[in-house]
């Protein structure tokens, strides 16, 4: 076969969920008829073809580590066997592998087999294993034209092959039950029978026939379960009590990189499981240098995961190896021994050896006396790893660099200055909005930055992200500033910035807000009626409701100030005057001219008085006043 037929050729790549849609199973309600009659579908049946099951204790449910609860060991007291998972170990890189076997041309087996069977012998054994099994018997008997032919002609082939008419008489019997099973099962009309309720059941003689590997001659099968003669257990009576598994070792080498792995749980083969509460995994912790593995002597035991008929899934008491960087020394490298039971008394004499380890730093044998050693080319320091020009992750301005020490962390010796990105033309602001900036600059690293102004801020305000924010008070005024950014090693640069303030004409007019947009500013007008540049315009066919925030211009506002200011000493100054004249009066040396009241004239001052609202004030006053009420926009409603 060429490569891209091979089964056994594997390239590796992503990795994909292959896992297929369970299929549902319908059953019909026999006790109505007609219209009523209803057919129940439900995904219980997990394999394709129906299966006799009785005492089922559930299906467990496989999670790969990828799912919601990946690294995370099982609670003991989560005993509920329909809603338990079990994590499948992470297999890391190991499981991406390329198998290039050497190819074969192969040969075509001849009788007699290099044991001496004869092909007479073969057929005659076959034949006799089929039609004297229970469910040989059982299946020949109920289900009209069953035929053992084609399998007898598969037991002869693999014995043939195999040279052993023990496993090919035994997968002959396993494959004449699947097949005998699936007929009756299926076929309701043929093989189905009312029981003394009046529900329809399966035949009862094939169902106390199919069970796995005929309970081993152990033990009698009723109701396809197994009842186990005394001093023997699993589902087909094949184990004597007490027996412990047989391991063949842990998986990959017994190898767990955490780099690639978590390394909570790893996978054990072997053979002779039994699937109970009482499957147990037992992890003795070892010491791991460059000489032979030491037991420690502490032993964990914990419960055992049953993947398959060979597998198992063991979690580990707690991962040996440090990656994170702290001040107490880190472990690079640990380990345990594994050993198994059935019952959580009676653990294998064998043990297997898992290695778990930092690959950054560390290289571990595979075979042979297992040890490690450290990499070349890489730092240890407080017993951790780091690969050469690895940062320290409590100070990135240090770094592993074997040439000058690799046991410490060294200075950087490369590192580059901020990069700033200048506007090309001067910002433009509007007075009285708030500003904010984000500083154009960036650290070719990508390392956090200090930022800090350098000179006058005009009072602006950065902040630790590197944001401007301010609010100006003055129009049409260009404000100058430098902006320093550092990077954690000290290296720095800086920015010069120049920002324009602009008067925003449709500024609280309608909800108005001025943008500014390239070549000028952009009025933006909430609302839907109501449209630029000033927001007091009416869109056609459409009310624009005028609304201002009563606010004074800012010329007038100026003005208004200094003309009150004026206004304020002329009536001090007047009031002085009058004083002065009043007393130089009472003292004889000054004759006041009085006006007659008859007469109707009046003085010159009191020619520059008029009554305001009942009151005496100042024509200049009136006047200012006046002029102040003529200024405000009478289509704008004050709010």
């Amino acid at each position: 076969l060429s490569q891209a037929e091979s089964l056994f050729y594997y390239k590796g790549g992503e990795k994909k969920c292959l896992a297929e849609r369970f299929k549902s199973y319908c059953t019909c309600s026999e006790n109505c008829c007609g219209d009523k009659r209803r057919v129940n579908c439900d995904f219980q049946g997990f394999s394709q073809r129906p299966k006799y099951i009785k005492g089922f204790r559930g299906y467990k449910k496989l999670d790969f580590p990828g799912a919601k609860n990946c690294g995370k060991r099982r609670k003991r007291r989560d005993t509920d066997d329909a809603e338990k998972s079990i994590i499948l170990p992470e297999d890391g890189q190991n499981a991406i592998y390329e198998y290039t076997p050497d190819q074969n041309t192969g040969f075509v087996p001849n009788w007699p087999t290099n044991s001496g069977i004869t092909e007479a012998k073969a057929r005659s054994e076959c034949d006799k294993g089929l039609r004297n099994s229970e469910t040989g018997k059982i299946c020949l008997k109920t289900v009209n034209g069953f035929s053992i032919s084609d399998l007898e002609e598969q037991c002869v082939l693999d014995v043939q092959v195999l040279d052993s008419i023990e496993v090919a008489t035994e997968s002959a019997i396993n494959t004449l039950t699947d097949q005998c099973e699936e007929i009756t099962l299926r076929e309701v009309n043929k093989y189905w029978k009312r029981d003394a309720s009046g529900e329809l059941q399966p035949p009862q003689e094939i169902e106390n026939s199919v069970c796995p590997n005929e309970c081993s001659g152990h033990g009698k099968c009723l109701n396809a379960t197994c009842s186990c003669d005394q001093g023997y257990i699993s589902t087909d009576c094949s184990i004597k009590e007490g027996e412990p598994p047989v391991m063949y070792g842990v998986a990959y080498d017994g190898l767990c990189d955490i780099r690639s792995q978590d390394c909570v749980r790893t996978r054990v083969v072997g053979y002779n499981f039994i699937d109970s509460p009482n499957l147990k995994c037992q992890t003795s912790q070892v010491k791991v240098s460059d000489k032979p593995v030491e037991e420690l002597g502490r032993t964990d035991s914990d419960e055992a995961d049953l993947l398959s008929f060979a597998e198992l899934s063991c979690p580990l008491p707690r991962v040996p190896v440090d990656i994170d960087y702290a001040k107490t020394p880190g472990t690079p490298v640990g380990g345990f021994f594994i050993r198994l039971s059935n019952d959580g008394v009676n653990y294998s004499q064998n043990k297997s050896l898992l290695l778990v380890y930092d690959s950054k730093c560390m290289e571990c044998t595979k075979t042979g006396e297992r040890t490690c050693k450290w990499k070349a080319g890489t730092c240890k320091i407080n017993n951790y790893c780091f690969a050469q020009n690895d940062y320290n992750p409590e100070d990135w301005c240090q770094v592993c660099d074997v040439a000058r020490s690799n046991t410490s962390f060294v200075k950087r010796l490369v590192n580059q200055a901020p990069v700033f990105k200048l506007p090309r033309a001067p910002l433009k602001i509007f007075k009285g909005q708030k500003w904010r900036y984000e500083v154009p600059v960036q650290d070719p690293e990508k390392q956090p930055m200090k930022y800090e102004f350098v000179g006058e801020s005009h009072g602006m305000e950065i902040s630790s992200a590197g944001v401007i924010t301010w609010t100006p008070r003055e129009i049409n005024e260009t404000y100058t500033f430098t902006i320093k950014a550092t990077d954690p090693c000290g290296k720095s640069a800086e920015g010069r910035f120049s920002v324009e303030t602009r008067k925003c004409y449709c500024e609280g007019n309608n909800g108005g807000y001025c943008e500014w947009m390239l070549g000028g500013s952009n009025c933006r007008c909430p609302d839907d009626g109501c449209q630029a540049p000033t927001c007091t315009i009416a869109k056609e066919a459409r009310v624009c409701a005028i609304k201002v925030v009563k606010e004074k211009d800012e010329e007038g506002s100026s003005n208004g100030t200094i003309i009150a200011v004026v206004v304020v000493l002329v009536i001090l100054i007047l009031v002085a005057a009058c004083g002065v004249l009043y007393y130089l009066h009472k003292q004889g040396k000054l004759n006041l001219p009085m006006l007659s009241e008859s007469s109707g004239k009046q003085t010159e001052a009191d020619q520059n008085m008029r009554y305001s609202n009942g009151k005496l004030v100042p024509q200049a006053v009136m006047d200012y006043e006046g002029k102040m009420e003529e200024r405000k926009n009478k289509a704008f409603v004050e709010e």
